[in-house]
């Protein structure tokens, strides 16, 4: 893909993430107030209500996952400068962001792990038997 390209889909992904946060919040509305639901769903004149699929689309619809990046993010680059200002090798320093960056990202790593279990046990349900939750 050339740069356009990528920009493009990315704009797209944006979009399709506030469609999706602005159907959600009005739904939430609705059933709140005991409307009926007669809001029209953002479509694709190729693709059936069934084939709807929001996978891959996951941090442009989780507000609460865009804010932890943010924090993150900021967390890290405040931690880095304050490393700068110290006495210490450049392989402490990295050493010292490797572990700050893995404790940060470890419910990153954890919705990932539940995402891809759950990938993988619907697409191959005959495996389900085999599955345990190590979460109870």
């Amino acid at each position: 893909y050339s740069s356009q390209d990528l920009k493009h889909i990315k704009y797209d992904m944006v979009q399709t993430g506030k469609q999706i946060l602005w159907r959600h919040h009005h739904l939430q509305q609705q059933e709140h107030s005991g409307k009926p639901n007669s809001i029209g769903q953002p479509h694709d004149e190729f693709i059936s209500e069934d084939e709807v699929c929001f996978r891959g689309l996951e941090y442009q619809t989780n507000v609460k996952r865009q804010e932890r990046k943010r924090l993150c993010l900021a967390f890290m680059l405040k931690y880095q400068r304050r490393l700068r200002a110290r006495a210490l090798s450049d392989a402490d320093r990295a050493l010292r962001l490797a572990h700050a960056s893995k404790k940060l990202s470890l419910w990153a790593r954890e919705i990932a792990l539940v995402t891809g279990r759950n990938d993988f046990l619907e697409a191959y349900p005959k495996q389900n038997k085999f599955a345990y939750s190590s979460r109870g």
